[in-house]
């Protein structure tokens, strides 16, 4: 082109290097210039449910999922099952990043279940749907009330109620009568108790033809009751027409009648002012005795403040009537399904967060039949120990200027910055503190900032939080910068060569921009630094070949017979006076480790297996670190905490 390009287009998205050119008349071209972009384009296509299968009978409130796949043409990022046909929101909490294995039901009967997926620009498929029929077993004891069938028959129509007390919870399913046949309808029904009256109407069955003949006649409820062990509730009926009823007179009142009252009325929602009656009749109800009682978490502790992200859990307990089968920790309060992944056989020790602050854990308990219990609910406040990186030192000089200026930092560990420290003498107006990434050397996207804050009146480091914390890599580069609204003069020290960088002219209404800006470097070093928190979750290690620690071969059995039997050429202390803390152990995934005392300074973790090889070496800085072990094999290992006071060593064991 004889001018140049307003822009260029590219056939797919992902990060690309453009190369500019030129040429002059006699053709000769120049060395190119290159600038790289990452285009993300918006993904607009939802996932695609390719399969989901469940059994079509059930005889459990909580129903397997055999299969339950999707595809995305990027990727799925979350499941749910649900009974609404109704599409979630992808922000619903109720997603799992894992597939759920079951879902439980409150009830039986005729159930169908929905399967949705969703990606992670926030796209929701298409449901899948199945049906499952849940029929709850009954037991030996599925009947209460009198299924004998009494010698004398009563012709009444008026409404009649006798009670029943349940031993154990359950679920109330039909009524049975014995009548010496009829005509007209019936119905049935069951009434709370109040003072050893029937009281408010539980459940009915629907008007149903009196049978013809003589017999029991069993109608089910049109939704079934729940009752609890230990509760009274009064089996009712009316009869359109009279119909005769089997009885037994008693010699106290067992039963009661609403005299005058009619097929009109039926069974209301309130039974009525009733008479007492000395008989009894051969009524009883049918129901199944399924566990419907929710576990109790009786204990809940963890402490109220932590320097740590792993948070140890000192007590977790619960009950229930039959037995306590899964224990869950969760960050949110939405009750958690009986079938979703992370439910421990065992109650938790600890708890990893992923950031500091005021948080909330809450506790819940499953039981076998599915039932959740109720959650307890802790606080923790997190406040993990700051690092600085930066000059701390307070230089001599101090320059008078309100541009906007940066001084580059790099990390040599994971971490979040918090806040930004400068030192100034004082000055009026207000100040913008920032953290830039780094492009070529030079301050590039704004990636936090402080509000817009009052500049001492005092000389000394003034010290502002961002608005919302920067996470850094280890090896990362960024930029902390900062705008005077007037001139202040901030400390600062000449040096040989650029370790700053400045745009002149820029003012203070352009604020901290999201692009910094074209900058000239400036030969000075400032009194600026950062504060962060360290991620303290190690991974790979560089184990330098003359750090590895050789000890004779033992067997397996012979580490399980304990340490004292051990006899090796370099012998591992096992010191039972520690000031540090190591668990899980045993360890599936990852060991805790937790220092009464901030470490000393050049302080190793250095983890050796059963054959004397070293595996893990990595410098520490903090007083508590997460160590992932998932990539050993199970076995028994030794963690050495090496620093200039000595060595420590822990015995623990991988159970992968």
């Amino acid at each position: 082109n004889t001018t140049a390009q307003t822009s260029y287009t590219f056939s797919s998205e992902g990060t690309k290097t453009l190369y500019a050119w030129a040429k002059d008349e006699a053709g000769n071209v120049s060395a190119s210039v290159s600038k790289q972009v990452t285009i993300t384009l918006p993904d607009l296509n939802a996932p695609v449910i390719t399969a989901f299968t469940i059994p079509a009978t059930s005889t459990s409130l909580i129903v397997p999922v055999s299969s339950f796949t999707a595809s995305d043409n990027k990727g799925v990022t979350g499941y749910l099952l649900t009974e609404s046909a109704t599409a979630p929101l992808a922000g619903n909490p109720a997603w799992s990043a894992s597939v759920p294995v079951s879902f439980s039901f409150n009830s039986e009967g005729t159930k169908t279940l929905y399967a949705w997926a969703k990606d992670e620009a926030g796209n929701v498929s298409a449901s899948v749907s199945k049906l499952v029929t849940i029929t709850l077993p009954s037991t030996t004891n599925s009947t209460l009330g009198n299924t004998e069938v009494f010698a004398f028959a009563t012709a009444s129509s008026v409404r009649r109620a006798m009670p029943v007390t349940f031993n154990e919870a359950g679920l109330i399913q039909s009524i049975s009568v014995f009548h010496n046949a009829g005509t007209g309808n019936v119905l049935l029904g069951v009434y709370s108790d109040a003072a050893g009256r029937p009281s408010s109407l539980l459940g009915v069955t629907p008007p149903t033809a009196v049978r013809s003949t003589m017999g029991w006649q069993t109608i089910s409820l049109t939704t079934p009751v729940n009752v609890t062990a230990g509760q009274k509730v009064w089996l009712a009926w009316i009869f359109e027409n009279i119909s005769y009823v089997r009885y037994q007179p008693t010699a106290t009142s067992e039963s009661v009648a609403i005299v005058g009252s009619t097929w009109s009325s039926g069974l209301p929602s309130t039974f009525g002012a009733a008479w007492g009656t000395n008989f009894k009749f051969s009524v009883y109800c049918s129901f199944t005795t399924n566990d419907i009682t929710k576990p109790i978490v009786t204990a809940f502790t963890i402490p109220a403040t932590s320097a740590s992200l792993v948070i140890p859990v000192s007590s977790f307990t619960a009950t229930d009537n039959k037995s306590v089968t899964g224990f869950k920790i969760t960050e949110s309060p939405t009750e958690p399904n009986a079938g979703d992944s992370g439910w421990n056989t065992t109650a938790q020790t600890s708890y990893t967060f992923s950031s500091e602050g005021t948080k909330t854990l809450y506790a819940w308990a499953k039981d076998e039949a599915g039932n959740v219990s109720a959650s307890v609910s802790k606080q923790v406040t997190i406040t993990l120990p700051l690092s600085t990186l930066g000059n701390t030192e307070v230089f001599a000089f101090a320059t008078a200027s309100s541009v906007r200026r940066a001084v580059p930092v790099t990390f040599n560990e994971a971490g979040q910055i918090q806040s930004i420290s400068v030192y100034h003498n004082a000055g009026t107006g207000n100040v913008l503190l920032g953290v830039y990434s780094d492009l070529a050397g030079r301050p590039s996207s704004l990636l936090g900032v402080t509000p817009s804050t009052a500049v001492r009146n005092t000389e000394g480091w003034q010290t502002i939080l961002l608005t919302t914390p920067v996470n850094v890599n280890a090896g990362q580069k960024v930029w902390l910068a900062w705008i005077f609204e007037n001139i202040s003069y901030v400390r600062y020290q000449p040096t040989a060569t650029s370790e700053s960088v400045a745009i002149v002219g820029s003012t203070w209404s352009s604020g901290l921009p999201s692009s910094f800006g074209a900058v000239w470097d400036t030969n000075f070093k400032f009194s600026v630094y950062c504060n962060y928190t360290i991620s303290t979750i190690l991974k790979d290690a560089i184990i330098k070949e003359n750090e590895k620690i050789e000890f004779s071969p033992i067997s397996i059995n012979e580490l399980n017979k304990g340490s004292k039997n051990l006899v090796l050429e370099n012998p591992v202390q096992i010191s039972e006076e520690l000031d540090l803390r190591l668990f899980p152990n045993p360890a599936k995934s990852f060991i805790n480790i937790i220092y009464t005392y901030l470490p000393e300074i050049e302080t190793r973790i250095i983890i050796i297996d059963s054959n004397g090889k070293t595996i893990l070496n990595n410098g520490i800085e903090s007083n508590s670190v997460i160590i992932d072990v998932s990539q050993f094999q199970s076995g028994i290992y030794y963690l050495k905490s090496i620093n200039q006071k000595g060595t420590q060593t822990k015995k623990f064991i991988i159970s992968n």
